[in-house]
């Protein structure tokens, strides 16, 4: 390619609003692109619909957060996507996925989060796909953490109860991605809006919180590929960090935040090498 042929492919880009670092666009047959993206719950219908494109184009299957009304859910149930979302409440966190890559299988909404005081009961929402060129199955898990719990690794002062709440809806979810271990017969993804920034959680290691949980499950976060996480960077457009995260017990191929903004968030995506071979049930 000629530097000039360089410059108009990157000026393109730019103008998508997609810039990218990282692996390319399109995954190689034998990759999967998993994603999640918060787009803020008050975005008109048009331009959610424009940056949901946007993603998709980026992705194989994704966690969406705060899909707050019925004309955006029928957007995501249209066309080539499939989109499964159960989750009671406001905001539904649908799972998205390409239908020429994945077919459904199973789906399911779980509580892991009692209510508590003013604050409802939480819940991930649960989907299993297969991989149609390949066989593998895959339980994708997608969350939406309180926000103003965690700062730095660690309790925000004087919020004792969202912090306890937030508490809560870790364990319980590693308790779902356990459930989905000793079910068996697929890979487990965990992705969501996580409202912490997993480069003071990977260092703090407060046992609740989680580095410390999801890890006691054999999952490593996506960012974890990466041996430096510079302060500044992330998924956050407002300076918390890396908020938004993926889940496997695989190794990201590659992990990134796409320039696209959805308010408070940019997306991130993460690159996984298929395996073709789904896993045995795993004892909790």
């Amino acid at each position: 390619m000629t530097a000039l042929a360089r410059l108009v492919a990157l000026v393109l880009v730019v103008a998508g609003g997609v810039c990218v670092s990282g692996a390319p666009a399109s995954a190689a047959d034998d990759q999967v692109r998993v994603g999640s993206f918060n787009i803020d719950r008050d975005r008109g219908l048009q331009s959610w619909r424009g940056a949901v494109r946007k993603l998709r184009r980026e992705v194989d299957v994704a966690g969406l957060q705060e899909v707050s009304s019925a004309a955006k859910r029928r957007f995501l149930a249209s066309g080539d996507w499939g989109s499964y979302g159960r989750t009671p409440g406001r905001d539904e966190n649908p799972v998205i996925w390409d239908r020429a890559e994945f077919s459904k299988v199973g789906g399911r909404a779980a509580r892991i989060a009692d209510r508590q005081g003013r604050l409802p009961a939480s819940y991930a929402t649960v989907v299993r796909l297969e991989h149609r060129e390949s066989g593998q199955r895959y339980a994708v898990l997608n969350v939406h953490l309180i926000w103003g719990a965690v700062e730095d690794g660690r309790k925000v002062p004087g919020h004792r109860a969202r912090y306890r709440y937030y508490v809560a809806q870790v364990r319980g979810l590693a308790r779902a991605v356990a459930d989905e271990q000793l079910k068996g017969g697929a890979e487990v993804l965990v992705v969501g809006d996580f409202n912490g920034d997993h480069a003071a959680d990977r260092v703090a290691r407060h046992d609740d919180l989680p580095a410390v949980r999801l890890g006691a499950h054999g999952l490593v976060s996506a960012w974890d590929s990466r041996a430096d996480l510079p302060e500044g960077g992330g998924s956050s457009t407002v300076g918390a960090g890396y908020i938004d995260n993926v889940w496997s017990r695989q190794q990201a191929a590659s992990v990134r935040a796409l320039r696209l903004s959805g308010g408070q968030h940019h997306p991130v995506v993460a690159t996984y090498e298929v395996v073709g071979a789904n896993p045995a049930p795993t004892a909790p």
